[in-house]
C-alpha cells in the first residue's frame, strides 16, 4: 500500500500578526500576564492575573505596581541586578496579598522587554498560584507531626484534643466516626479546628451534633460513601460536602450544622477509613480548603489515628482491669480488716526482719500497747525474759527454715506483769518463695 504525504511547503501555519489578536491571545491566556513599564506602571493586565490576585484590570491598569503590592520591592532587590545584567528570565516563588487580604503563594517569571537598540522598554511577569502546593505542604507536615503526637496518648479525650490544636491553625475540621457493636450505626466525634478553648456555646452545639447525627444516622455505615471506602479501603476526595450529609436531617440538625461547621460546610473535604486489624471500623472526615494532592497526607493521618485509637482502647482496658482489681483487693482488705478487728485472738504481723507492721484491737487489749508505740519495733519487745531458753531456741529454729511454729511462751505486757501465751507463728511468701511477713497469733 502507497501513502502520499503532503509536501511541507503545501501548508503555511499563519500565526496572528496584528496588535488585536495578539492582545486577544494575551488577554484569554489561562497563565497571569503582567506588562509593567519603565516607570513602574501596569499596562497589561490579563484574566489570569484576575484569577490570581482578584483585582479586575480597570483597578489595576495605570496604577504603580509599588501601590498595588508592597512587597514587589523585594522582587526588585532579588531579580533586578540579574535582570539587567542579561536578560535571563528569573524566576522565583513568593507571598503576595490577594484583594481579600488573604496570603497567596505566587510562582513567578520575569523577563526585560528591549527595544532594537537594547534599551529597556519594561518587564514582562508571567505568574501562578502555587498556594495549594504550599498549603498541602504545610497539611502533610501537620498531618504528619499530629499523627505522631497522638500515637504516644492514652485516651480519646487527649487524641482528639491533639487533633483539635493542630486542626485550629489549618482552619480545618474533622468528624471521626467509628462503627458501634452492631456494625450499622457510626457514633460520631466532631473535632473543631477554628475555635478557641471556653466559646461554650459552640462547643454545646457540637455536642448535640453528635448525638443527632449518630441518632439520625448520618453520615450513616449504610451510605454509599462510607461503603465505597469500606470496599475500596481507600480515601476518597469529595467536591461539595453536602452531598456527603444526608439529605433527610430534622431542622436542629441543620441549625447544628451551619453553627458549627459554618463555611466549611461549602468546602472540601477528604474522608478517610479507620483501621483495626486489617477492618475498616470508622472513617476520618476532614473539611475545609482542601485538594485531591491532600489526599495521601489525610490517609496517613487517619492509619495514624486508627493506631492511636487502639492503643488508647488497650490503655483503657487495662486501667479498667487494674481499677477493678484494686477495687477487689480493698474490698477483700476491708474484709479482712473488718474479721482482725473483730477476733478475740491477738494478731500480730511483721515485715521479714521481724519488725511489727500491724497489730490488731484484741493485740493492743492483750499487751497494753498502742499501735504507734510498736510499729517498727521487734517481737522481743513483749518476749518475757522468763520464757526458757530452749522455747527460744525451737523459736529460732523453726523461724530461719521458715517453718510455722506453735507452742507456748512467756510474754510480757506493758505494765511489767508476764502472762502465759499460746502462740502460733507462720512465714508468709511472695511468689519467688522469699519470706515477706510472718504472722503471731496469740490468745492468754
Amino acid at each position: 500500500m502507497t501513502h502520499q504525504f503532503a509536501s511541507p511547503t503545501s501548508t503555511k501555519t499563519t500565526f496572528p500578526q496584528s496588535p488585536v489578536d495578539l492582545a486577544q491571545i494575551i488577554e484569554l491566556s489561562p497563565v497571569a500576564l503582567i506588562l509593567i513599564d519603565v516607570n513602574g506602571y501596569i499596562q497589561i493586565w490579563n484574566r489570569g492575573a484576575v484569577s490570581i490576585f482578584g483585582y479586575e484590570a480597570e483597578e489595576i491598569v495605570g496604577r504603580s505596581v509599588y501601590e498595588i503590592f508592597s512587597n514587589i520591592l523585594e522582587i526588585i532587590a532579588t531579580a533586578g541586578e540579574k535582570l539587567l545584567a542579561d536578560t535571563t528570565v528569573v524566576r522565583q516563588e513568593l507571598q503576595m496579598q490577594h484583594k481579600s487580604g488573604h496570603t497567596i503563594h505566587v510562582g513567578y517569571s520575569a523577563t526585560l522587554l528591549r527595544d532594537a537598540n537594547g534599551a529597556v522598554t519594561g518587564t514582562i511577569v508571567s505568574c501562578s498560584d502555587v498556594t495549594q502546593r504550599y498549603r498541602s505542604a504545610e497539611i502533610l507536615r501537620a498531618m504528619e507531626d499530629t499523627g505522631k503526637v497522638v500515637l504516644s496518648m492514652r485516651s480519646w479525650d487527649d487524641i482528639f484534643g491533639a487533633i483539635t490544636e493542630r486542626l485550629r491553625g489549618l482552619g480545618l475540621h474533622a468528624l471521626v466516626m467509628l462503627l458501634d457493636e452492631t456494625q450499622q450505626n457510626l457514633n460520631m466525634h466532631i473535632v473543631l479546628g477554628d475555635i478557641d478553648e471556653g466559646i461554650k456555646p459552640k462547643l454545646d452545639w457540637a455536642t448535640e451534633l453528635e448525638e443527632r447525627l449518630s441518632q439520625e444516622g448520618g453520615p450513616g455505615a449504610q451510605s454509599k460513601t462510607f461503603s465505597q471506602i469500606r470496599q475500596g479501603g481507600k480515601p476518597i476526595f469529595i467536591s461539595d460536602i453536602q452531598t456527603y450529609l444526608p439529605s433527610r436531617l430534622s431542622a436542629r440538625t441543620n441549625f447544628l450544622l451551619t453553627k458549627v461547621l459554618g463555611e466549611t460546610l461549602v468546602h472540601k473535604a477528604i474522608v478517610a477509613p479507620l483501621w483495626r486489624n486489617e477492618h475498616i471500623i470508622g472513617q476520618l472526615l476532614v473539611a475545609g480548603h482542601l485538594a485531591e494532592p491532600d489526599l495521601p497526607a489525610i490517609a496517613a493521618f487517619a492509619n495514624h489515628l486508627s493506631l492511636a485509637l487502639a492503643n488508647a482502647e488497650l490503655w483503657q482496658e487495662l486501667e479498667d482491669r487494674v481499677a477493678q482489681r484494686t477495687a477487689e483487693l480493698s474490698a477483700q482488705q476491708e474484709q479482712l480488716q473488718t474479721i482482725l478487728n473483730n477476733i478475740d485472738d491477738a494478731v500480730v504481723l511483721t515485715d521479714a526482719q521481724e519488725r511489727i507492721e500491724f497489730v490488731n484491737p484484741a493485740w493492743e487489749q492483750l499487751n497494753g500497747y498502742k499501735p504507734t508505740e510498736v510499729i517498727g519495733q521487734t517481737l522481743c519487745l513483749i518476749v518475757s525474759s522468763q520464757t526458757p531458753r530452749r522455747t527460744l531456741d525451737e523459736l529460732e529454729h523453726f523461724i530461719k527454715s521458715g517453718k510455722p511454729w506453735t507452742g507456748e511462751l512467756i510474754q510480757k505486757r506493758k505494765d511489767g506483769h508476764d502472762y502465759e501465751a499460746w502462740m502460733h507463728l507462720a512465714p508468709v511468701f511472695d511468689n519467688a518463695g522469699n519470706i515477706r511477713h510472718y504472722v503471731s497469733v496469740s490468745r492468754d
